[in-house]
């Protein structure tokens, strides 16, 4: 946009004046706020997504830093749909694993430490105990702090099925933070210290389709097929293949197939969770509501499964069921901050739907209120619904 709108390059501009209505007078102050923006030298500070960039270059007279406080709040519902949007395409890019970052509902770091001095002392003459915490961080999606765990213990593996139980959990770590390529070189190792260990395969396999190498995904599979014949793994394995060749008719009956085949739990949860991504791309949101209900009928406590849910229901306008869900979710992870936000705009939306007379903030007040409490810091988010809010606050009181 800046060499468009100047003829001369950014890169040319780095020790220069790259300021735009200097360089090109007559241009808005809007159109300038927006280059600067997106021009930040800070990651933190330039648009969120392409949703936010286009949104603000459909108002950019508005733009201004005199004006902006004023146009975050008239088009703050427009602000909701874009946030559901771009929720809705994170289901659809990231689905089975996560779709926000998992790590953001870790606790402060004196509970870490309580649970593991507790978790240390009640299993303390089981010499791999450290690695059933880590298993336990990682299944609460808490995977920064398994990985860094995992790392100050690597002297303590005895032998090479501890070993390989190590660089399996490592690599699931890294999986579940969607860096495939790293979590494929620890899944490598660990088949390689246990060989023919099914569960181990089985998610490497996964892995590397995943990560796109589909041909070592498919050695595995047949790998396993000549062990145990087209059992649930293998359909589970394919489910992923078919997915990453976007191939979504065959995957949804793969899924759907290791998933009414296996009695195992975690394998039901990953094809169930599979199908419903699946069913995101495949744009069928009632199918993937239904995974998604299942898995939390099957008392599956994983963050993105609230998450998907609700964002499903919002998009339906099913607001009842996307407050029950919430509700839930900011029950098992009362430090989440984003479900509070996602409340907060919810309740925004449905207020702003009704005659102004029997309009009712308090609820995305309260939700706003507790967001704040439990960020880590007040980032872009927070502060543009503190913005609707402080505008809520003064139109209340001035009832």
């Amino acid at each position: 946009m800046f060499h468009m709108l100047t003829g001369i390059s950014p890169v040319d501009m780095r020790t220069g004046d790259t300021s735009l209505r200097r360089l090109k007078p007559g241009l808005s102050e809007g159109i300038e706020y927006i280059v600067n923006k997106c021009m930040s030298q800070k990651p933190s500070e330039r648009y969120n997504n392409a949703i936010e960039l286009k949104d603000a270059l459909g108002h950019v007279y508005s733009q201004g830093k005199k004006t902006k406080k004023a146009a975050i709040h008239r088009n703050g519902k427009r602000a909701l749909k874009a946030f559901l949007l771009f929720a809705s395409m994170a289901v659809m890019a990231q689905g089975l694993w996560s779709v926000f970052n998992s790590d953001s509902n870790i606790a402060e770091q004196s509970r870490y430490a309580m649970e593991l001095y507790e978790f240390i002392n009640e299993n303390a003459d089981k010499p791999d105990a450290y690695l059933d915490f880590a298993e336990n961080l990682s299944t609460q999606g808490r995977y920064n702090e398994c990985i860094d765990y995992l790392g100050e213990n690597a002297d303590k593996p005895a032998d090479d099925a501890e070993k390989a139980r190590y660089m399996y959990l490592m690599g699931e770590a890294y999986f579940g933070k969607l860096e495939y390529k790293e979590a494929s070189k620890y899944l490598e190792k660990a088949m390689k210290l246990d060989p023919y260990n099914e569960l181990y395969m089985r998610d490497t396999a996964v892995c590397y389709a995943r990560a796109g190498e589909e041909k070592k995904a498919e050695e595995i599979l047949d790998e396993l097929k000549n062990i145990n014949g087209a059992d649930a793994a293998v359909y589970y394995i394919a489910g992923h293949i078919y997915a990453e060749r976007g191939d979504y008719t065959n995957a949804i009956e793969a899924y759907r197939t290791a998933a009414d085949a296996t009695t195992e739990y975690t394998l039901k949860v990953n094809s169930l969770r599979g199908l419903g991504e699946v069913y995101v791309k495949a744009n069928k949101p009632d199918e993937a509501i239904a995974c998604y209900r299942e898995l939390v009928d099957m008392d599956c406590k994983m963050l993105h499964i609230y998450l998907n849910l609700a964002i499903l229901y919002q998009s339906q306008q099913r607001w009842d069921e996307a407050e029950d869900v919430l509700n839930g979710l900011v029950e098992h992870f009362p430090k989440y901050y984003r479900g509070y936000m996602m409340l907060a705009y919810m309740y925004l939306t449905i207020e702003d739907s009704k005659p102004e007379s029997e309009r009712d903030y308090s609820a995305v007040i309260e939700n706003y209120k507790k967001a704040v409490e439990y960020a880590d810091e007040e980032g872009d988010d927070i502060r543009s619904l503190g913005l609707i809010v402080e505008k809520l606050v003064t139109t209340e009181g001035k009832k």
